[in-house]
C-alpha cells in the first residue's frame, strides 16, 4: 500500500513540476498581464509540488516508524526467534562476503 501511494505521489509531483517549468519557459518570451498570470500559475504548481513532497516525507516517516514499532514488538514477544533470525542473517552475509572475496 505504501509503495503504490509513494509511486502515485511521485508521479503527481513530477507532473506538477514539469507543468510549472513549462509555464515558466513560456513566460520568458512574454510580457504584460498574460506573463504575470502564467508565472503565478507556475508558482502555484511549484507550491503544490512542494506540498506533495512534504506529504511523501510524512508518509515515509510514518511507514518507517510503523516498521520499527512492529519489529520492536516482534523482538519483545519472541526474543529467541529474533536472535535466531539475526544469527541466520549474519551467517548469510558472512558466507556471501566469504564467497565474494577472491582467493590467492
Amino acid at each position: 500500500m505504501f509503495g503504490s501511494n509513494l509511486s502515485k505521489a511521485t508521479r503527481e509531483m513530477k507532473s506538477l513540476v514539469s507543468e510549472a517549468e513549462q509555464l515558466i519557459r513560456e513566460t520568458n518570451s512574454m510580457t504584460g498581464e498574460k506573463a504575470d498570470t502564467l508565472q503565478k500559475q507556475g508558482l502555484k504548481l511549484l507550491d503544490a509540488g512542494l506540498s506533495k513532497a512534504h506529504d511523501m516525507q510524512d508518509m515515509a516517516l510514518k511507514a518507517g516508524k510503523d516498521a520499527a514499532n512492529s519489529a520492536n514488538e516482534m523482538v519483545h514477544e519472541n526474543p529467541w526467534r529474533a536472535m535466531a533470525v539475526s544469527g541466520m542473517i549474519a551467517a548469510s552475509v558472512g558466507l556471501a562476503v566469504g564467497l565474494a572475496i577472491p582467493r590467492k
